[in-house]
């Protein structure tokens, strides 16, 4: 991620101070991913980032279950990309039909 140079109480707020405020949120990207769920344990699905980044951004996902506590990890983070399992915290099979990811992604654009 960018890194923010604070001003010191008293300085004034100049344009490269906006500037860096600026380029550190807009390494920050998200969304959600529908992804369709069967009697199996786990569910795996790819998400692309909309924009790349000059390296692997840190990833953070909530899958939403309804009724249902499920868990997510995310792998193989790369500029462009990374890889999310969706299960049941307890093991069992997930049930058929669908799921929601959320997702956000932060780090420095390409």
């Amino acid at each position: 991620m960018a890194d923010i140079v604070l001003p010191q109480a008293g300085d004034e707020i100049t344009s490269t101070w906006g500037q860096s405020v600026a380029k550190a949120l807009n390494g920050i990207q998200g969304g959600t991913a529908n992804v369709t769920t069967t009697a199996t344990v786990a569910v795996d699905l790819t998400i692309t980032f909309p924009k790349a980044y000059a390296a692997a951004p840190v990833v953070v996902i909530t899958p939403v279950g309804g009724n249902t506590i499920l868990a997510g990890h995310v792998s193989q983070v790369t500029p462009t990309s990374c890889a999310i399992r969706v299960f049941k915290r307890d093991g069992t099979n997930l049930a058929a039909g669908s799921t929601t990811v959320h997702w956000l992604a932060m780090g420095t654009l390409a």
